[in-house]
C-alpha cells in the first residue's frame, strides 16, 4: 500500500522538537535525538512501539514504526502552495504473520485511521497558526 492518502492545503505546519515530545505523545518512554535522526518509544497498549524520526530535507520527514502486528514506513512532505502548504502522507505498511491474511481489509482502514490520527489533527493545527496570524476584519 505506497500512495499518497491526502493532500491539505495548510498554511502554518507545526513544528516537531524535542521538547513538544511529551505533549505530541500520549505516553512516551523515551526519546533521544542523534542528528537528523529522533527515535521515540512509546507506551501504547500493545506494550513499547518504536518511531524512528528523520529529517530528510526541509520538506520532507520520515517516521517509521514498529507494531505488534505490522512494520510502516511514513512519508510526510510539505510543498509550498501559493500562501499555503501542501501535506502529502505516503504510507508502505508491511503486515506481520498472520495479520497478512486480512490484508485486503486492511487497506481501508489504515487509510482511515492515517486521516484520523495524522492529516485531520495537522489540518487543525493549521488552520489554528493560520487563523493566528490572519489579521482581523473591523466591521
Amino acid at each position: 500500500m505506497r500512495q499518497p492518502i491526502a493532500s491539505e492545503r495548510c498554511i502554518g505546519i507545526p513544528t516537531i522538537g524535542h521538547a513538544s515530545f511529551p505533549r505530541r505523545f500520549a505516553a512516551p518512554v523515551s526519546f533521544a535525538g542523534m542528528g537528523d535522526t529522533t527515535v521515540v518509544e512509546v507506551d501504547h497498549v500493545e506494550g513499547k512501539v518504536v518511531n524512528i524520526l528523520r529529517d530528510i530535507s526541509s520538506t520532507r520527514i520520515d517516521l517509521v514504526e514498529f507494531k505488534r502486528r505490522y512494520d510502516a514506513n511514513f512519508v510526510n512532505e510539505f510543498t509550498p502552495k501559493g500562501e499555503g502548504m501542501r501535506y502529502t502522507l505516503t504510507a508502505s505498511v508491511r503486515l506481520k504473520w498472520p495479520y497478512r491474511l486480512a490484508a485486503p481489509f486492511v487497506k481501508p482502514l489504515m487509510l482511515a485511521r492515517m486521516r484520523r490520527y495524522v492529516v485531520e489533527p495537522l489540518k487543525t493545527a493549521a488552520e489554528s497558526e493560520r487563523q493566528r496570524h490572519v489579521p482581523s476584519r473591523i466591521a
